[in-house]
């Protein structure tokens, strides 16, 4: 059995790309680059999109990435068979926003008026660790989440 590479398992799964044996190209795409669209794209190639449309569709909101991550990358070996492809030279194919439109999109999503609430509750949050990053970087210590953060601050972080 040839030995798998688990430093690229790991990297995948920070942002697990779409494969499937019945699409000849594996699919990368970055954060708020139209991922619900892709990924509907994707599946129909797949001859899934039927069946991820009628996966919990009683549910509120986007059942079909509840179809993703319950079902489609929740099948058996999803990150192993997925490096195997991409180790074999399958085509990568990447997705990707405006740099510019997505810096400063995303440093409006750190100004998520939820936050608050979370910290408040102790929910645990992405967003909400994302927005505690910023925040030492900028002030150098742990300070509250309601605290202000300017965009040239957040860029300043991001290049950081």
């Amino acid at each position: 059995m040839p030995k798998r590479n688990s430093r690229l398992e790991r990297l995948l799964e920070k942002r697990t790309p779409y494969h499937h044996p019945g699409v000849p190209v594996v699919v990368l795409w970055s954060q708020k680059s139209g991922c619900t669209a892709l990924y509907k794209w994707f599946l129909w190639q797949a001859g899934l999109l039927d069946q991820a449309l009628r996966y919990r569709i009683d549910e509120e909101g986007l059942s079909i990435h509840n179809y993703e991550v319950e079902v489609f990358r929740n099948t058996r070996n999803y990150s192993g068979k997925l490096a195997a492809r991409i180790e074999a030279g399958t085509p990568l194919v990447n997705v990707l926003r405006c740099p510019y439109s997505r810096a400063f999109s995303s440093y409006m999503h750190l100004h998520n008026r939820f936050y608050i609430r979370f910290e408040r509750d102790g929910i645990a949050n992405a967003g909400l660790d994302l927005r505690y990053d910023v925040l030492r970087s900028v002030y150098g210590e742990v300070v509250p989440v309601e605290y202000p953060v300017s965009f040239m601050d957040y860029l300043l972080w991001l290049e950081g």
